[in-house]
């Protein structure tokens, strides 16, 4: 007998307009209702931002939020798993003398904190996810709150390094991890989202119709695998609706130089699991060598060898963040 139905929100319950079917949802929450089922919704973001996509029912839902570190049901807080303040004070320590340009969102169970001092994007980015924000001029001197997560914005390419770096200062007082959730922008091609970067393409480079960067993108970009979801050292590949998950350990990085004149860098990761198969050697590639902003990856991945994996250059699976529309990742195509 079922007794609970537990989802994730961001890329599983919610659609790709960051919304779901609320009156169809509804009719299916009485059902679960009088059958008793309980219905559970388990995220990374903020109890004030999850329970807002049920304004009817909210009070009838059990909330497993900021990562499992407040649980909240029938509106009240139920489990609470706090950080002591002194490893948060010696975290932020860390992340605002790191080398790295980190922006840090500190997690309590009242509120989440930014610092005023911190760049208009991240504050607006982090108001999407935190609906209890507050702006505060020090991590110093922190506001009178208990404290269950530190969220941080890098470059992708340095998440690693970062935990990394973490890890080894707290002598696991404080673990850190990196999550992501990647949709590919092959089905985006197929039905035609993409063609308005190919007209501008065709415009700006003479030598090349539309049609042709189709063609050149089309070949590009297949793949059946149409997302990727990454939670700490954990992957999984959702390929023709089916979703495979394996642990892998990152394996350090290649510089490739290419035909043209031109480098790239690759990061690689293996799974020692045997059921890994294709997706035993993975690689993320964003074409920079220097730290700067990227908007999307390219991933491969095979289960022959790491050096067969980088031979691969005709065929760039292309991932854009799970979160972005067809139309932001079409203007982030024509931006790039």
């Amino acid at each position: 007998m079922i007794k609970a139905i537990a989802v994730d929100m961001d890329g599983t319950f919610l659609n790709s307009n960051n919304d779901y079917d609320r009156k169809a949802f509804l009719e299916l929450f009485k059902k679960l209702k009088a059958k008793e089922v309980r219905f559970v919704v388990a995220s990374g973001n903020q109890y004030a931002q999850i329970s807002s996509f049920f304004p009817e029912i909210w009070e009838e839902i059990t909330f497993v939020s900021e990562n499992g570190g407040l649980v909240f049901e029938k509106g009240n807080l139920l489990i609470k798993k706090t950080i002591a303040k002194p490893i948060i004070q010696d975290t932020l320590t860390l992340l605002e003398n790191t080398s790295y340009k980190v922006g840090i969102i500190l997690c309590g169970v009242q509120s989440a904190y930014i610092l005023k001092s911190e760049n208009t994007v991240l504050k607006k980015e982090a108001a999407k996810y935190y609906f209890a924000l507050k702006e505060i001029d020090s991590f110093q001197d922190l506001p009178d709150d208990e404290w269950v997560k530190i969220a941080l914005q890098l470059e992708d390419k340095n998440a690693f390094s970062i935990i990394d770096l973490m890890n080894e200062k707290n002598n696991s007082q404080l673990k850190a991890v990196y999550s992501g959730n990647w949709q590919s922008v092959y089905p985006l091609l197929e039905k035609g989202a993409l063609d308005q970067v190919f007209e501008l393409k065709s415009k700006i480079n003479k030598e090349m119709s539309a049609a042709d960067y189709k063609d050149y993108y089309t070949k590009g970009y297949k793949t059946d695998v149409d997302q990727i979801l990454i939670d700490d050292k954990t992957m999984s590949f959702i390929k023709n609706g089916v979703k495979e998950s394996y642990t892998y350990q990152y394996k350090g990085f290649k510089i490739l130089n290419y035909s043209k004149g031109n480098r790239g860098v690759r990061y690689l990761f293996e799974s020692s699991d045997p059921k890994a198969g294709e997706f035993k050697y993975v690689q993320f590639s964003d074409h920079n060598i220097s730290p700067v902003k990227t908007s999307h990856f390219h991933i491969f991945h095979g289960g022959e060898s790491q050096e067969k994996v980088l031979a691969e250059l005709e065929n760039w699976p292309t991932y854009y963040p799970k979160k972005l529309t067809g139309f932001e990742i079409a203007q982030e195509m024509i931006a790039h």
